[in-house]
């Protein structure tokens, strides 16, 4: 019983349904902004190659990559598939090894 205390038994621990706290809405949501922010001020129809993997570097080296889900959003706003995104990834962290 003394053990109960310190470790409880699985049919004590509650399972509880994981909720989205609002700061991680928040969170998301500033990343959102950032995303779309960068991509407004640098992104233009006739983008080059090099023109995104310099934009996503430039987010990678900001942190936005390490947020669930931006991947796909800035493939989305970029007009890339999220494999494009990765592939760019791949060759920025190759040349900077």
């Amino acid at each position: 019983k003394l053990m109960n205390t310190f470790f409880p038994t699985p049919d004590v621990v509650e399972e509880k349904e994981e909720e989205p706290s609002p700061e991680v809405e928040n969170v998301e949501e500033i990343v959102d902004g950032l995303i779309h922010q960068i991509i407004q001020n640098s992104a233009h129809p006739a983008m080059k190659r090099h023109e995104k993997i310099e934009l996503i570097q430039f987010m990678d080296e900001k942190g936005i990559f390490s947020m669930k889900g931006s991947i796909d959003k800035v493939a989305d706003l970029l007009g890339i598939s999220k494999v494009t995104v990765y592939s760019y990834l791949d060759e920025i962290k190759s040349k900077s090894s």
